[in-house]
């Protein structure tokens, strides 16, 4: 892997995680606190520093060459090879490199500096549940020459002379602000190290961290070393047969955060900031099994289908759950989207057993939909709230075309997968759906003057189109239900009113569109959202036209990639693009993309 580096930039991150559940948010530039006296070095937001699960245990760390404390102030650039992130600093004339590692699979860390003379370095463990029921003891002792901390979570580090010296910092996050989230933020740093290379281990348990820590100390070059063949490995399996070298390394670096963000037999819904160590949407996560799909791994895939296609948390409503932690089902398109993937699994896989083992988990969700969802029309149910744009502002109640495209393309789809009585009530339930879906089916208005047609994003509970232009109209496209004369005029459509980082949620033509991102009424109401971006590409791609779909939909995505957040794609952007909101590296945006870069490339 080439070394990609930039001038420190603020705004700027980069995620490191050991593929396991922990992650390491690293700011390209860190910044001040410029409410303490000594205006010390700290991160930009409480997000960055390193995670276990949704547990920050280290804010950071303080390293000091001489008097000189390594800050914004004397630093040179922010680099990646994928295996170590590097920062440079120049102090009294020489550059002191910083390298920071962290192993596949180990929960474990590495600071290793270049420099002639070791450094003090002192690290920053996160105590935000200090005075809560989940905070305490914070204790640190010496065992030996290295430091154990117990809090919510234990760390062990060392590799120098360690010196007790405890402090408590008060933080105060710039970023955060901006947010008006004004909580206070401590951090407890009891020792400081002479070293040029710091270790450390972290555990639910003091044994735990110790063996971590110490399996890092003593295997750090054949760990390194394993990394690099991992990555070296990974690229090698998934290469994009591409002759554009931009989108190529786009690729790659989107496929290896996508992987990495990845772990257990769940997919995250971001591997940063408030989602770190979350278990997801169901939604997101069935969303985003189409990018596993596409690189081949479906070992991988028929974990997570295992995991949330589940009898034992199936409600008696046939619905499946939309989160795990809390166990919740407020979703009216979760169960269709997990649906369609364990079809498609099967289709793609040939893989009858497994379908054999989810065959009741399936008809309790249909027999559930028919029974307690169902209008007289064919078309599903959805409650207030219970769709993907589901604020305040956006509640939806009423049958989205979205929702009703998923039931459609599932009837068809496990027709062909039942056998007998049950596969031809499918196959009726969805011929019926259709021959009510062309209520939907509206003319494009812009001034009063009615232009080509599309699809109403739903029909109220009264039977009232609501023909705002939003881009749900995209999944019935995808779900390959539509004359071709409707899907191409909904491209088109698209296209020219919706397309730009992301697809916008809303037409700026529309009276209630925000150019601007200000919060939950502006969330479903003009931002742009980078998942849907697939769904046109692959749309535009079987309609002859790639280069389109390129420029319109893929472009953009990979300017990101490569100029903001190395292989990171954020949730969303404002409609006018000028800004994006984290968090910054979002699993379904990612899939996205890796979805879409495949169907260009071929």
């Amino acid at each position: 892997m080439e070394t990609l580096q930039r001038e420190p930039e603020e705004g700027v991150d980069f995620l490191v995680s050991n593929g396991r559940g922990m992650f390491l948010l690293i700011p390209a530039k860190q910044c001040r606190n410029e409410r303490q006296r000594e205006k010390e070095v700290q991160n930009p937001s409480k997000w960055h520093g390193l995670f276990i699960g949704s547990n920050k245990v280290l804010e950071g760390w303080n390293s000091q060459l001489g008097s000189v404390v390594l800050s914004p102030d004397n630093q040179l650039s922010f680099e990646t090879d994928l295996t170590s992130v590097v920062r440079r600093f120049e102090v009294d004339g020489a550059e002191v490199v910083e390298q920071v590692f962290i192993p596949n699979d180990s929960f474990s860390m590495s600071i290793k500096y270049t420099t002639p003379k070791p450094l003090i370095i002192q690290p920053e463990f996160d105590i935000r549940f200090k005075y809560s029921e989940r905070g305490g003891p914070y204790e640190s002792c010496l065992m030996g020459e290295d430091l154990l901390v117990s809090g919510p979570l234990y760390a062990v580090a060392g590799g120098g002379k360690a010196r007790m010296e405890e402090q408590y910092r008060y933080k105060f996050y710039p970023e955060d602000w901006k947010r008006k989230d004004t909580s206070e933020r401590w951090v407890y740093a009891p020792a400081k190290f002479e070293t040029k290379q710091l270790f450390l281990g972290f555990g639910e348990s003091k044994e735990e961290a110790i063996s971590n820590f110490a399996k890092i100390k003593n295997y750090y070059l054949e760990l390194k070393l394993e990394k690099e063949s991992d990555i070296a490995s990974l690229f090698e399996r998934h290469k994009l047969d591409s002759n554009n070298n931009e989108l190529s390394l786009a690729y790659k670096l989107a496929v290896h955060q996508f992987l990495k963000i990845q772990y257990g037999n769940f997919l995250p819904a971001s591997g940063d900031r408030w989602f770190a160590g979350d278990e997801g949407w169901a939604r997101d996560t069935a969303v985003a099994l189409e990018a596993l799909f596409e690189l081949g791994l479906f070992n991988t895939a028929k974990k997570i289908l295992d995991y949330w296609i589940d009898a034992g948390k199936q409600r008696g409503d046939g619905r499946l759950p939309s989160r795990m932690q809390p166990l919740s089902y407020n979703s009216s398109d979760s169960t269709l989207w997990l649906l369609r993937r364990l079809a498609e699994y099967v289709e793609l896989t040939g893989d009858m057993e497994f379908f054999n083992l989810k065959k009741k988990v399936v008809r309790n969700a249909f027999e559930g939909l028919q029974k307690e969802y169902l209008s007289i029309d064919g078309f599903v149910r959805s409650n207030v709230f219970e769709s993907w744009m589901d604020t305040q502002f956006t509640p939806r109640e009423g049958f989205p075309v979205e929702i009703q495209a998923l039931f459609i393309k599932n009837c068809v789809l496990y027709a062909n997968l039942f056998q007998g009585d049950f596969s031809a009530r499918l196959a009726n339930l969805g011929r019926h759906a259709m021959s009510s879906f062309g209520k939907f089916k509206v003319k494009h208005v812009i001034a009063g003057v009615e232009k080509s047609f599309m699809l109403a994003d739903s029909i109220n509970f009264n039977g009232v189109r609501v023909n705002k232009l939003t881009p749900n109209q995209l999944v019935a496209v995808d779900c390959g239900i539509l004359e071709n004369d409707l899907e191409r005029s909904i491209l088109e459509i698209v296209r020219e009113h919706l397309a730009g980082i992301g697809i916008r949620s809303l037409s700026p033509e529309e009276v209630d569109y925000f150019d601007e991102y200000t919060g939950d009424q502006s969330y479903h109401r003009g931002t742009q959202w980078p998942w849907l971006n697939y769904l046109a590409v692959k749309a535009e791609v079987r309609n002859g036209n790639k280069e389109v779909a390129y420029k319109k939909y893929v472009e953009s995505l990979m300017k990101v990639i490569l100029t903001r957040n190395w292989g990171g794609v954020s949730e969303i952007y404002s409609g006018n693009s000028k800004s994006c909101i984290c968090p910054h590296y979002q699993t379904w945006s990612l899939a996205s993309f890796i979805i879409a870069a495949k169907h260009i490339s071929r």
